[in-house]
């Protein structure tokens, strides 16, 4: 019988896979997670190369369904948020850059404690080992590139169209840094 470890595994490159087929996997992910996961101690789970998006919050800033105006995993123009900006279905708008993160399932603590090396060596700062059992230890990566901030409150842009440009050129600065971040985290795991 498999390991509870093989059966999560396949359960998640079956998951992978249609994903893949759908084209839901990040597109600069993917020649790495394809190798990630023929490696026989290690699977992914989820994971997201980084992005810049606009999304809704309500009051309590509390995210709300649906609440993607706008993503994109690539540098964005003042005019693709200007655009998300005439979204009034929320009550405030946030322009948001995320870091890449992972979650990868192990085999075995080595394998685990080889992976949170590389991440210290990596500079990345955010991660560790989340879940344990059953010899299946889940970790999760986080990169440490990251803004966010309002540009809309009650159907009023809060920033001048100069700052909001200002903004943007730094979530994009923010977003090629991640990129370079990310691909030598990649290149680094894959000696595993």
């Amino acid at each position: 019988m498999d390991s509870r470890f093989e059966m999560c595994k396949k359960s998640n490159l079956s998951k992978f896979s249609v994903a893949l087929e759908k084209g839901y996997v990040d597109k600069q992910l993917i020649p790495f997670l394809k190798k990630i996961n023929k490696k026989e101690n290690i699977y992914t789970s989820s994971c997201c190369a980084g992005r810049i998006m606009v999304i809704g919050l309500d009051q309590e800033e509390t995210k709300k369904p649906k609440l993607f105006v706008f993503k994109k995993h690539n540098k964005v123009s003042i005019k693709e948020i200007k655009n998300a900006l005439l979204n009034n279905k929320f009550e405030e708008l946030w322009l948001k850059q995320e870091p890449f993160i992972f979650h990868f399932g192990v085999r075995d603590l080595e394998t685990a404690k080889k992976m949170l090396k590389i991440k210290t060596d990596s500079g990345i700062r955010r991660g560790g080992i989340f879940y344990i059992k059953d010899n299946k230890y889940l970790i999760e990566l986080v990169g440490s590139q990251y803004l966010s901030l309002p540009i809309k409150i009650n159907e009023n842009q809060i920033l001048d169209d100069k700052q909001l440009a200002i903004m943007i050129a730094k979530a994009n600065k923010k977003l090629e840094k991640n990129y370079i971040d990310l691909k030598n985290f990649c290149k680094a795991i894959l000696k595993i």
